[in-house]
């Protein structure tokens, strides 16, 4: 069923009075009637560095104005559904400025946990309703996490799950075998999402790519990176000697069909003097529920 504007025609986009975009409009009889058909969902996952450049610090006083445009900017262009984030403060920038202070005009559902870390700070945001949040640290780690929140998504719970694995090829395999079996045990549909630091994965004879991504495509997830979709740079040391990598990445439980991945690479032509660090990773996907 469509939702018509006053002339007969058929809207794409519906906002609420406070003018954000709907995700679904629903009957008084809690009939779903927009969107029409499967819902596509995009989904942006970033490793966002303290807001900054990863250093284990967040952006300072003098330099808020840029970093909140730049920021702000690449969240609110890309417009996703669901966002999840890895090292994120709750703090945007020793001006007092708060990351709630933005986020909440994008997204009206949020949900942050370790926002006062250096590096493990995990935010979840959804313009679908959130509830159930759930922490899970991995077998003999202190702070490497798989937290867990669940979406509902017209009318179906949906698991969406954020991670950060380690920064040895030994500790990702452990994490990502733990992550696998967690992720076939879940009842409803999921989607994975983090930086997984799978720097050995620019060819399928990468460690990485053999270790983390393929157990997950072999186990029938669709992945945004390094999957059917090719490889796509979401790291880039742009003034030291650490290089670039596909490091972090998207993961869909076979209930979506992904239609399109793209990296926001804004930062590359920023005019940064800082290093670019992580790029946000966007796949769109199909899901009927």
């Amino acid at each position: 069923m469509s939702v018509y504007d006053k002339s007969g025609n058929v809207l794409q986009t519906v906002y609420g009075k406070n003018g954000q975009a709907l995700a679904a409009v629903y009957s008084k009889d809690g009939e779903q009637i927009f969107p029409d058909g499967p819902i596509s969902l995009k989904v942006m996952e970033y490793n966002i560095g303290g807001w900054y450049d990863g250093s284990g610090q967040n952006v300072p006083a003098d330099k808020d104005q840029q970093y909140y445009e730049l920021q702000y900017g690449t969240i609110a262009d890309n417009d996703p559904d669901i966002l999840m984030m890895n090292e994120y403060w709750d703090t945007f920038s020793k001006a007092g400025r708060t990351a709630l202070s933005f986020l909440s005009t994008l997204f009206p559902y949020i949900y942050s946990a370790g926002g006062t870390t250096q590096y493990f700070g995990r935010c979840f945001c959804s313009k679908y309703p959130l509830s159930g949040y759930v922490s899970h640290v991995y077998a003999g780690q202190s702070q490497r996490y798989y937290d867990t929140i669940i979406a509902n998504i017209a009318g179906q719970n949906v698991t969406l799950c954020v991670t950060h694995l380690g920064l040895t090829v030994a500790d990702r395999q452990t994490q990502a075998a733990e992550l696998l079996s967690f992720l076939q045990s879940l009842q409803t549909p999921f989607i994975m999402a983090g930086d997984l630091n799978t720097a050995s994965s620019a060819t399928t004879e990468g460690e990485d790519y053999i270790n983390v991504i393929k157990p997950l495509i072999d186990a029938g997830y669709q992945v945004a990176n390094c999957g059917e979709f090719g490889r796509h740079i979401t790291y880039k040391d742009t003034v030291g000697t650490k290089g670039q990598g596909s490091l972090d990445n998207i993961v869909f439980s076979p209930q979506f069909t992904i239609t399109s991945v793209s990296v926001d690479d804004r930062k590359l032509s920023d005019q940064l003097e800082e290093t670019a660090d992580h790029m946000p990773l966007i796949a769109t996907a199909e899901f009927e529920p």
